[in-house]
């Protein structure tokens, strides 16, 4: 064989070696990309079907579901339809909320929105109450609760504002008050187990109550200034509109300041403008309709306060990083 020859047998092996080479660490890149995407359990989606009465479903302000339930094993990551209070009675375990792991003991109580993760693990004869409501029952017809003492803080600031105000998600009752709702939560249970049309006032009063009176005793060493009213309200007007078109003048108007102050209070509690926390809630719930719906996109953006799909489109790639088709199809 010439020199000519050798020259290019040898380095046709190393080109052919490196070929292969980079197919082998494709390969093993491919392996362990999918090694750990197995690993990532999708979170599951808990419907209202799986809880609601049917024949509650026409009180629109009445989806409800209560119980007490004894956890022993791991209960894998989740979000929900509807949102949900847990409150632990007995035992021992862990709170995985958004990352974050809570040690669990007798009167904790845990706000949780329908698009939180939550899970728990590490359990041992935990017994905690768990209640799944709409929440129109607490923000619809529902207004008086507004009026009682604890209910801007416990139901709206320390559930929304988590990550902006470092809020905990818990907040924990003194055992007198874990005794008395013990004794409504049994009240409930008992009237839904058996109620007909007639008992849904029961139930839908016994519910606030239960509300009015967790809110009311729980113990925190928060306490609501007048600007956190004011942003307690505000954040409630705009959940209550986040797929109608409103501005920062509409918002203000609902909680009797000026746009200027809204802006103001808005900028220096959590840094960001009114319709920047608008747009993050409507881009929040958008992701949640992406991952467990197959509605077309289209409808997702208008159900989500997009009237543009265009600019829909734009402003999610902009905050997750992913179009919506993308975001659908790495689900």
């Amino acid at each position: 064989m010439d020199e000519a020859a050798v020259f290019f047998w040898e380095y046709g092996c190393l080109f052919w070696t490196m070929v292969c080479s980079a197919d082998l660490l494709w390969l093993a890149k491919a392996v362990l990309k999918a090694d750990a995407d197995m690993g990532k359990e999708k979170p599951m989606l808990l419907q209202k079907k799986e809880y609601f009465k049917q024949e509650y479903q026409s009180f629109q302000d009445y989806s409800l579901h209560v119980e007490r339930v004894t956890v022993n094993q791991d209960f894998m990551e989740h979000t929900h339809e509807f949102d949900e209070i847990v409150i632990v009675v007995s035992g021992s375990g862990e709170h995985l909320v958004e990352q974050q792991v809570y040690s669990l003991s007798r009167g904790d109580v845990f706000v949780i929105k329908g698009d939180v993760k939550h899970g728990f693990r590490n359990n041992s004869n935990l017994q905690i109450i768990n209640l799944m409501y709409d929440p129109r029952m607490l923000f619809g017809e529902n207004e008086e609760l507004r009026f009682v003492e604890g209910f801007d803080y416990m139901f709206i600031i320390q559930p929304e504002w988590l990550p902006h105000l470092a809020y905990p998600y818990r907040v924990t009752m003194g055992e007198e008050t874990v005794r008395v709702v013990e004794l409504l939560t049994d009240f409930l249970i008992e009237q839904l187990r058996d109620a007909k049309g007639q008992y849904y006032v029961a139930v839908k009063y016994g519910f606030k109550a239960l509300i009015s009176y967790i809110a009311n005793n729980y113990r925190t060493e928060q306490h609501l200034s007048d600007r956190m009213k004011i942003l307690a309200s505000a954040i409630q007007y705009i959940r209550s509109n986040l797929n109608t078109s409103i501005k920062v003048t509409d918002i203000a108007k609902s909680v009797t300041i000026s746009p200027r102050q809204l802006e103001r209070v808005f900028a220096e509690e959590c840094g960001m403008s009114p319709i920047e926390y608008l747009t993050e809630l409507r881009l929040k719930h958008a992701r949640t309709l992406l991952m467990n719906t197959e509605r077309p996109i289209s409808a997702v953006a208008e159900e989500a306060g997009f009237e543009d799909p265009s600019y829909f489109a734009r402003v999610y790639k902009k905050r997750f990083n992913l179009s919506p088709s993308q975001a659908r199809k790495q689900n």
